[in-house]
C-alpha cells in the first residue's frame, strides 16, 4: 500500500491473518486480500471486513500523515453517508464478538449516523 499499517492493525495481522465466521459469512479480510485489492480504492483506505461475500463492507481509512491514526467506516456501499464507527480495530472486533455479530454492527452504524446528522 506504499505505507506501513497502523501499529495495532499490524500487530493483529502478525497474530492472525484475518478470520471467517459462520455468521452470514462475516470475515476480517486476510492481509493478502488487502494487499491485492487495496489499489482499487482511490483514497488511502482498504476493506477490512465484509459479510455475505461483500454484501456490506467495513473499510479502514488511513490518516494521510499520521501512520498510527485511522478510522473504521461503513457507507452502505455508497448508498448512505459514510459514518466513522471507531478509530480502533480492538473496538471493532470487540463490538462484533461481544454483541450480536454483524447485526450489531448495523445498529452501531445507525446510532453513529444519528449522532453525525
Amino acid at each position: 500500500m506504499g505505507r506501513p499499517l497502523p501499529p495495532d492493525i499490524a500487530a493483529f495481522y502478525r497474530f492472525c491473518n484475518g478470520f471467517e465466521t459462520d455468521d452470514a459469512l462475516f470475515k476480517l479480510k486476510s492481509i493478502d486480500w488487502i494487499l491485492e485489492f487495496s489499489s482499487r480504492l482511490a483514497e488511502p483506505r482498504f476493506e477490512l471486513a465484509d459479510y455475505m461475500v461483500s454484501s456490506d463492507v467495513w473499510e479502514v481509512v488511513l490518516h494521510p500523515t499520521d501512520v498510527a491514526s485511522y478510522s473504521i467506516v461503513n457507507a452502505n456501499h455508497g448508498s448512505d453517508i459514510e459514518v466513522v464507527l471507531t478509530t480502533s480495530l480492538f473496538d471493532f472486533i470487540s463490538r462484533y464478538l461481544d454483541m450480536e455479530g454483524h447485526y450489531d454492527l448495523y445498529q452501531w452504524y445507525e446510532v453513529e449516523k444519528s449522532r453525525s446528522v
